[in-house]
């Protein structure tokens, strides 16, 4: 029968000790820290209706819906007028529309008064 040296558990024991004390603080600074850079990131990501921010409708837009706008942003080089979709509490796609000749908006040029032919 083989004996184990005192000595190895002894000081097993004092590690184990010794690392669940410097184990605590250094948990509970990363859950301290966790948390406190979840409330700053909080603040930024609330609606405009929240923050008591209200955009206000760009000047020159067409209303076609309940906060749904098209703003003119430009022409091109032939002359077409462009429109870019715009809300203030909803996502829009990012594109440019053409205003055909009966007022509807189209992605397709071709389908406007402007373009000749």
């Amino acid at each position: 029968m083989t004996r184990r040296p005192i000595r190895s558990t002894v000081l097993r024991r004092r590690f184990a000790r010794a690392s669940e004390v410097l184990l605590r603080p250094a948990c509970l600074a990363a859950i301290a820290l966790t948390l406190a850079l979840g409330a700053c990131t909080a603040a930024y990501e609330q609606p405009a209706e929240e923050s008591g921010m209200a955009q206000e409708v760009p000047a020159g837009a067409i209303q076609l819906g309940e906060d749904y706008y098209m703003v003119p942003v430009g022409t091109d080089a032939e002359g077409c007028e462009q429109f870019s979709p715009w809300s203030g509490s909803n996502p829009v796609t990012t594109a440019i529309y053409y205003r055909k000749a009966d007022g509807d908006f189209t992605l397709h040029k071709s389908q406007t008064d402007c373009v000749a032919g």
